[in-house]
């Protein structure tokens, strides 16, 4: 982890051939004979996911990488009255346009029930990747 201390991520273990059996979960051999599958398991648990989460984060929350988070670019905009909002909104669609073209998913908070500050600060612990894939 961040931290240098070390975590047990996982199980394994070989179940046999308990389950195959329980199941009839067979294959045919290379002398084409049935038999039982041996079964193992991986056991994948939350702890194995809160691992992850405890590896790509930092002091505000997870950070996830470009190609899976759910937004990758975030446009709020700035604007002092009507008709700059009008030329800037207009702006933003083009570039919106532009990176989604390549690919980029892309959030637009026109919203004018808050400040820009409070957005910057509510996207910030929501902790999205704002990085752009080249980056």
């Amino acid at each position: 982890m961040q931290d240098g201390k070390s975590i047990t991520g996982r199980h394994i273990a070989l179940l046999g051939q308990n389950f195959s059996k329980a199941f009839d979960v067979q294959y045919l051999n290379k002398d084409n004979k049935k038999e039982f599958v041996w079964a193992t398991s991986w056991g994948v648990s939350t702890r194995l996911i809160g691992a992850l989460i405890m590896a790509h984060s930092d002091d505000q929350g997870l950070i996830l990488p470009p190609k899976i988070a759910p937004v990758q670019v975030v446009i709020v905009p700035i604007y002092k009255g009507v008709e700059s909002k009008i030329v800037i909104d207009t702006k933003a669609n083009e570039i919106i346009v532009q990176l989604k073209a390549l690919g980029i998913s892309v959030k637009f908070d026109n919203n004018d029930n808050t400040r820009p500050g409070w957005k910057f600060a509510e996207y910030e612990l929501k902790a999205y990747q704002y990085a752009l894939p080249w980056d």
